[in-house]
């Protein structure tokens, strides 16, 4: 039974994700993932109870921003690029989100319980980190491209710190990025009561610009390895191939696989 061209338009991110450029660095985030899956099993058998069993969930709503980048990538008509590009955004604080899980730690589990739990919690962070990392920067280029460079680096700071915003509403007040759309009256009343009253919640400041500081960090910390990476490579290599040196390239485009570093 053939698709309508709306259900067409929301699957062909699905379908055609192999030739996405991009498709080995998703593929190296999702192996981190599925470490995480399988070491909470692991954990399970030796220590004969199960803990973090949320963490998969979260791993789901971390990897929903690769889904709406790739929606927003192969849209045909600009309602539906709108539409992948703010879900995009409504959902991205949930792939940094899962750096604050750390939190679960917990030493007093004993050693061999708490050395499986920090594995398991690094291999979630990383996982979902690099992957919003990247659509990110994807995302960033598209920007360059319909504006300039310096309004890209403007979108990389509001994006990282509307996250950071909603990583603390998610942490601490504990909304979820769909309450943006079921509950908005009340996620704006009691945000603005924790950020309008910093001597009755002191943490609300500090934690969300500590964490917009790190995010900023990471981002181009990530960006600059990838160009270092990049510049690095011999370039007898590339001319063994018959290929221009990468250092020798004009930048590219979003969907080019070299963008993370561009």
């Amino acid at each position: 039974m053939p698709l309508s061209s709306g259900s067409s338009a929301f699957l062909r991110p699905l379908l055609q994700v192999r030739r996405h450029p991009v498709f080995p660095v998703l593929v190296s985030c999702a192996a981190p993932a599925l470490l995480c899956v399988v070491l909470l099993l692991v954990r399970r058998l030796i220590t004969g109870y199960l803990r973090l069993e949320f963490l998969p969930f979260n791993l789901l709503l971390a990897f929903m921003p690769v889904l709406f980048f790739l929606i927003s990538e192969y849209a045909n008509k600009r309602w539906q690029v709108l539409t992948g590009g703010v879900l995009w955004l409504l959902f991205f604080p949930n792939a940094p989100y899962v750096l604050t899980d750390l939190i679960h730690l917990k030493r007093a589990l004993g050693d061999t319980a708490a050395w499986l739990d920090l594995l398991v919690l690094l291999s979630a962070a990383w996982s979902a980190l690099i992957g919003g990392m990247i659509t990110l920067r994807l995302m960033q280029n598209r920007v360059a491209a319909a504006f300039s460079p310096l309004a890209s680096h403007g979108f990389v700071a509001l994006v990282l710190l509307l996250s950071s915003f909603g990583i603390f509403i998610g942490r601490f007040l504990r909304f979820h990025s769909w309450h943006a759309v079921l509950k908005p009256h009340e996620i704006l009343t009691e945000t603005a009561q924790q950020f309008m009253n910093p001597g009755q919640f002191p943490l609300s400041w500090p934690f969300t610009l500590a964490l917009f500081a790190l995010l900023l960090c990471i981002h181009y910390s990530l960006g600059a390895f990838a160009r270092a990476v990049n510049t690095a490579r011999p370039a007898t290599a590339a001319a063994t191939a018959g290929a221009e040196p990468l250092s020798a390239r004009k930048p590219v485009s979003a969907g080019n696989p070299q963008a993370f570093g561009g």
